[in-house]
């Protein structure tokens, strides 16, 4: 079982693997059943400016397998609810 620390630690690697200090991002996490969804948290910017990361996606780390998978940037609460439906369907 996979805890949310760990999920924190793996979702770290992924977003920021070796990047140095001044271009790691944080983490945003959001906890369900199955698993955790997981982005970067892009910093705060002057809303007249582009943001830097246009579409970036998000990640699912399982509970289970601890395997990432890679969704959209759309809302964790949906991506939980797709990601429950894939596992429920089998794929």
């Amino acid at each position: 079982m996979i805890t949310r620390e760990e999920a924190l630690r793996r979702a770290d690697t992924w977003i920021n693997a070796d990047k140095p200090a001044e271009e790691r991002r944080e983490v945003g996490i959001y906890e369900f059943e199955h698993g955790y969804v997981v982005w970067a948290v892009e910093p705060r910017r002057d809303p007249l400016q582009l943001p830097t990361n246009v579409g970036g996606g998000r990640g699912v780390i399982d509970k289970e397998t601890g395997e990432l998978s890679y969704w959209p940037s759309v809302s964790a609460d949906t991506i939980a609810q797709d990601y429950a439906a894939k596992r429920a369907g089998g794929q």
